[in-house]
C-alpha cells in the first residue's frame, strides 16, 4: 500500500536568489531546491516537458540507473502524478539497504515504482537493451533525464537567470551547476552564452571526457559549457571529509545542498577561482537533498 502522494499540482517556481559570503566574496544561489521536495532543482527543469504533457496514451514510463538516484525518485513522482506505471531498471539492489529508512528508493516504492534488476555490467547495457524492446506505448526517459525534451524547462530557467541578472545590474555573470550527464549545463550554455553569460560545470560522474560524451549524445554539434575539475578525484557518491565540509558550511548558513554533487562543484570553484576574477558567481541549486538521508548514514560510519 502506498503511503505517499506526489502532489505536483500547481507547483510555483521560486524567484528567490540568496546571497552569502564564501571564500571572501559574495556568491548568489538560485533556490531551485524549493520547487518541490520530490521534484526540485534540475529534475524539475528536465522533466518539465513531461509535466505539461498528457501521458495517458503511454502504457508505462521506463527509466534506469542507480537505486538511490534523485532522478529516479522524481520520475516516480512524475509517473504517479500522471497515473502511469513506472518501471525502473537497475543493476543491483544492495542487500543491506534498510527498508525502514526514508530514502530515495523507499519513497519511490511508496509512489508505485516497480523495480527490475538486470544482470549486466553497466547502465549503458541497460540503455541498449531498453532501446531494443521499446515500443510506441512506452515512454523511455534515459538515465538522469538526459533528453532533448529537457531543453524546454531549462530554457525557462535560463530566462529567469537573464531577468535576475538585469534586475540585479550585474555586469559579468558566471552560472555554475554540477554535472552527471551534463544536460542542465549543456542547455544553459545554449541559452545564456548568447547573452554573454558564462556557464561552468564539473564532472561528478566519470571524468571530463565522459561528461563531454554524455553532452554530445544529448545534442551533438552544440557548444559546450566550460568544464573545470578538481586536483583530487572524488569517486562518485563516496563520502569524503572535504565534500562534507562544503555541505556543513552552507548548512550553517541556512542552505542544505545535496551530499553527492554540490560538494564537488564547490571544490572545483574554489580551486579555479582565479578564472572568475571580477565576475559574479550564481550557483543554481540542483536540488537532490532528499537523498541526504541515506548519504548521511554513510558519513556517520566515516566519522566513527
Amino acid at each position: 500500500m502506498r503511503r505517499q502522494k506526489s502532489n505536483l499540482n500547481n507547483l510555483s517556481l521560486p524567484s528567490r536568489v540568496d546571497h552569502l559570503l564564501w571564500e571572501d566574496q559574495t556568491v548568489y544561489i538560485k533556490r531551485d531546491d524549493l520547487i518541490s521536495p520530490l521534484l526540485s532543482g534540475n529534475k524539475y527543469r528536465k522533466l518539465y516537458y513531461y509535466l505539461q504533457e498528457n501521458l495517458e496514451h503511454y502504457s508505462k514510463v521506463v527509466s534506469y540507473g542507480g537505486i538511490q538516484s534523485n532522478a529516479m525518485l522524481s520520475m516516480a513522482a512524475l509517473a504517479d502524478e500522471k497515473k502511469v506505471p513506472f518501471i525502473y531498471y537497475t543493476r543491483y539492489i544492495p542487500k543491506n539497504l534498510p527498508k525502514d529508512m526514508k530514502s530515495n528508493y523507499t519513497q519511490a516504492l511508496d509512489l508505485g515504482m516497480q523495480v527490475k534488476v538486470m544482470n549486466v555490467i553497466s547502465d549503458e547495457e541497460i540503455r541498449s537493451s531498453l532501446l531494443e524492446i521499446k515500443d510506441e506505448n512506452t515512454l523511455l526517459i534515459v538515465q538522469g533525464g538526459a533528453t532533448k525534451e529537457a531543453q524546454y524547462g531549462i530554457e525557462i530557467l535560463a530566462q529567469e537567470i537573464i531577468k535576475w541578472k538585469e534586475k540585479a545590474a550585474i555586469d559579468e555573470l558566471v552560472v555554475a551547476t554540477p554535472s552527471g550527464t551534463g544536460t542542465t549545463a549543456l542547455w544553459l550554455q545554449q541559452y545564456l552564452a548568447q547573452e554573454g553569460i558564462d556557464v561552468v560545470t564539473t564532472p561528478v560522474v566519470g571524468d571530463s571526457q565522459y561528461l563531454k560524451q554524455q553532452m554530445q549524445r544529448t545534442a551533438s554539434n552544440m557548444s559546450l559549457p566550460r568544464i573545470i575539475t578538481t586536483q583530487k578525484h572524488y569517486p562518485f557518491a563516496k563520502p569524503d571529509l572535504t565534500l562534507y565540509e562544503h555541505y556543513q558550511y552552507f548548512l550553517d548558513k541556512g542552505i542544505a545542498f545535496d551530499l553527492i554533487y554540490s560538494g564537488v562543484m564547490w571544490q572545483a570553484l574554489k580551486e579555479n577561482l582565479t578564472l572568475f576574477k571580477g565576475k559574479t558567481i550564481l550557483y543554481v541549486h540542483s536540488g537532490g537533498v532528499m537523498g541526504n538521508v541515506s548519504q548521511l548514514q554513510r558519513y556517520e560510519k566515516l566519522f566513527h
